[in-house]
């Protein structure tokens, strides 16, 4: 019994009646007409369904394949297409049509089998126009104009009424002149008027059966105007023209493509064809924000009202959450903030993304500083939509600004999980950049980057510099403050400035950093970090200006504690000793009960060898404050040095077995435990503390710092180490540790970065830590960069302080002298 009539009998045991069976020929015809109607209706994805299930009933079936390689080209699959014209040439080696498709898809990833197919159709028919565009393509792409050209016009020679010729000799004229620009040599005059003409021509070939041509005919002519020296004006011409064509001849899609090229010509040029370039945008496709936000921007910049331009949008998209956040930062653009903070709390409830609406008005609000109601919004939001998309990213924001860094990124990557956005990443990156796991900020930066589709907001490029700036990356610094700069079309801020003025310093332009900070350091009143970081870089090049400048801030501040430590510092440089002493008496004198300034002054001490003095400092300083760490590790110094650790130990020891010893003194016996190296016995007794006091970021650290020698328990090493520099995320003393305690685990890479990010920190204060370019050192000959990790051992053993590890870091850098004198051989 045949197939069919199986089925016919089967089927007749549950329906009454069955229609006739169909043969696989006529069932693959079905499927191409189905194929070809949704084609001409645009459907695409059901034209490639029809298409494939035609392909299984004939699978060699040449034509079949050719029309799937149309179609998946037509939706940018290219890897795909490609594919299929390959098969289409393989069942008939003499399909010309599927070669030169196929080729046109390789010109720039595979040129030579480009080329092979191409020749091949020219072999076999060597009046074929199509082919001889195709190589003049690939000579372009191979950047020999002459071939091109030479291609083009045989191209042209052949049908001389083929409009794709006259376009492509268009295209070779107009690379040409763009080859000469950037060579910056002088241009043939006769180039732009042949480029025009070849254009025209084509543009009137291809009417009225190919509008899509002539429409790309005259963008390409506009182009050309907008190249050639006074013809501006007929260029926005010429792209209104073409506009307009496009706006009464073709599709949507091909139409915004022209109103997109006359758009960004008119940026910049012509405010009045940008404008109406704008609104045909938006009357075609009104849910294109950005395109609302430039409208509304161009009409500003006009003298124009842009609430006109928002009034219009909301009238449209009332309930659209994309549309009222776009208008609140536009608002907030104008330093309009009462107000767009009032339009996104009334928005909260009506929108129809709740969660979008929070997340904005929190994040508005902490821009502020009004962290206590973005916690309140947030909580509103919690009441009435705890679930709703957005909540954990406005979660994030709230947890960011309380500097909960791992609570920030816990939320965020949560967010990231139900919908990834810049927003979301953006947190990471700050979140990641304040723990000082600077891989992963720059990772994560990059990827908001991608997400802001090349439209960051102003704060994403501040917080892709700054994390630049953690990695050393100078330049990507400088770029991004520089965008954000034209972006938020205001000058530099204080914090921007002294940003890039330190990221100029890095790339080696001290004197355009230095003319950065000064206008800001002849304030009466200046900012504190600009002060700092002028001091740190100019301390040694420039004492006297730096001594003028900390002198006259310290007459105004002279309760601080930092100027007068760089001032202390900057006179030790100068082997102003005595000075360096009496403007720490001063300030001792002006606070006497300021633990700070006396742990200052006993360091200060502690460094020229007066024991005595900087124990009686020490000491004070941890009865005014018994958790200054800073006061404890001079203390411990101090005994150290005088011979006494051990006298102390024993009796901070006793006091403990007698439960009479408290934190402090508990934090002075395990530092003195650890500096004896008893690092056995210190390891209970951080245990302890850390039990007791998790949240003392020096307990924190030494404790990390101990399991590190201990070699055990390295990933609790690590968290410890994150946790302490989450705590203290300014203390260079946390980086250097969590940087060594990435090293020790094997990652040299995250290592490097996070004592970058010390030595980055410890130069901004003015403070020389010589152990952090020894660990720097080391990280840099764990990735095999020697000539980098002999620059950081020199630079450890250049400082004027000393480090335990600098025998170490000499016979590390002597070792990796030797090795690259052996490897230059013999002179």
């Amino acid at each position: 019994m045949s197939s069919c009539r199986i089925l016919l009998a089967a089927s007749l045991l549950v329906l009454p009646l069955v229609p006739g069976c169909t043969s696989d020929a006529e069932r693959r015809e079905a499927h191409l007409e189905r194929a070809e109607q949704y084609a001409e209706e645009g459907k695409d994805r059901e034209a490639l369904l029809e298409l494939r299930s035609a392909l299984r009933l004939q699978p060699n079936d040449v034509q079949t394949n050719f029309r799937i390689a149309q179609v998946l080209e037509g939706q940018g699959r290219l890897g795909d297409a490609a594919f299929y014209y390959r098969e289409t040439t393989r069942l008939d080696p003499t399909h010309s049509e599927a070669a030169l498709a196929e080729a046109f898809l390789l010109l720039g990833e595979e040129p030579e089998r480009s080329e092979e197919l191409i020749e091949g159709v020219l072999a076999r028919e060597p009046e074929n126009v199509l082919a001889h565009v195709r190589r003049a393509e690939l000579a372009l792409v191979r950047v020999d104009t002459e071939g091109a050209l030479s291609a083009a016009l045989t191209a042209r020679e052949i049908e001389p009424e083929n409009p794709l010729p006259h376009m492509e000799l268009g295209i070779v004229y107009k690379a040409m002149i763009s080859e000469a620009r950037q060579r910056r040599e002088e241009i043939d005059p006769e180039l732009y008027p042949k480029a025009i003409a070849a254009f025209e021509r084509g543009a009137e070939l291809a009417e009225p059966d190919d509008r899509a041509t002539a429409v790309r005919a005259q963008l390409e002519r506009a182009e050309v105007l907008s190249v050639w020296p006074e013809h501006t004006e007929e260029a926005a011409t010429a792209y209104r023209e073409a506009a307009e064509y496009a706006l009464e001849h073709l599709e949507r899609a091909e139409t915004l493509v022209a109103l997109q090229a006359a758009g960004e010509f008119a940026r910049g040029r012509d405010a009045e064809l940008e404008r109406w370039t704008l609104e045909r945008i938006v009357e075609l496709e009104p849910d294109r924000m950005r395109v609302w936000e430039r409208l509304a921007r161009v009409v500003e910049d006009a003298d124009g009202d842009p609430e006109t331009v928002w009034k219009q949008l909301l009238e449209r998209a009332p309930d659209d959450a994309d549309a009222h956040i776009r208008y609140a930062d536009d608002l907030a653009r104008r330093d309009l903030h009462p107000q767009a903070i009032a339009h996104l709390d009334a928005q909260l409830e009506r929108a129809d993304e709740p969660g979008k609406v929070g997340a904005a008005l929190v994040q508005l609000l902490i821009s502020r500083g009004r962290v206590q109601d973005a916690r309140l919004a947030l909580e509103r939001l919690d009441r009435t939509h705890p679930e709703a998309p957005g909540r954990d990213l406005a979660a994030a924001f709230v947890a960011l600004a309380e500097q909960r860094f791992d609570d920030a990124l816990e939320l965020a990557r949560a967010e990231v999980e139900r919908e990834e956005s810049a927003n979301a990443q953006h947190i990471i990156a700050e979140a990641e950049l304040r723990r000082g796991d600077t891989q992963a900020a720059v990772a994560a930066a990059e990827r908001a980057l991608e997400l802001s589709a090349r439209r960051p907001s102003v704060a994403l490029m501040r917080t892709r510099a700054r994390v630049a700036l953690a990695a050393q990356d100078w330049t990507t610094a400088i770029r991004f403050l520089r965008r954000a700069r034209v972006a938020s079309r205001r000058s530099l801020g204080d914090r921007d400035r002294t940003d890039l003025a330190r990221a100029l310093y890095g790339a080696g332009q001290p004197e355009q950093g230095r003319e950065l900070l000064e206008p800001m350091l002849e304030r009466e009143n200046p900012w504190a970090p600009a002060v700092f970081l002028f001091a740190a870089l100019e301390g040694r090049r420039d004492p006297d200006a730096t001594r003028a400048l900390l002198t006259r801030v310290l007459e105004q501040r002279p309760q601080d504690v930092q100027l007068r430590f760089a001032l202390a510092r900057l006179e030790i440089l100068q082997g102003n000793e005595g000075a360096a002493r009496r403007q720490l008496d001063v300030a001792v004198e002006a606070s006497p009960n300021s633990a700070a300034l006396l742990a200052a002054r006993a360091q200060f001490q502690l460094k020229q060898g007066q024991l005595d003095a900087a124990e009686a400092d020490a000491r004070r300083a941890l009865e005014l404050d018994a958790e200054l760490g800073a006061a404890s590790e001079i203390l411990a110094r101090v005994l150290a040095l005088s011979g006494r650790a051990g006298q102390a130990v024993a009796e901070l020891e006793k006091s403990e077995a007698d439960g009479k010893l408290g934190t402090s003194g508990r934090v002075l016996l395990a530092l003195l435990l650890f500096k004896l190296g008893e690092v056995d016995r210190a390891a209970p007794v951080y245990e302890k503390l850390h039990a007791e006091r998790p949240d003392l970021p020096g307990v924190k650290n030494n404790y990390a710092l101990v399991l590190i020698r201990q070699g055990r328990e390295l990933d609790r090493a690590l968290q410890l180490a994150r946790e302490a520099q989450q705590l203290d995320p300014e203390s260079p003393a946390a980086a250097d540790t969590l940087g060594v305690a990435y090293m020790v685990k094997g990652l040299h890479g995250p290592a490097r970065d996070q004592l970058g990010f010390a030595a980055s920190l410890a130069e901004k204060q003015g403070i020389e830590l010589p152990a952090i370019q020894y660990h720097l050192g080391l990280a840099l000959k764990g990735l095999d960069r020697p000539d980098e990790a002999a620059a950081a051992f020199e630079r450890a053993l250049a400082s004027r302080e000393e480090f335990p590890e600098a025998e170490e870091a000499r016979r590390e850098l002597e070792a990796l002298r030797a090795e690259a004198s052996a490897a230059a051989g013999p002179s």
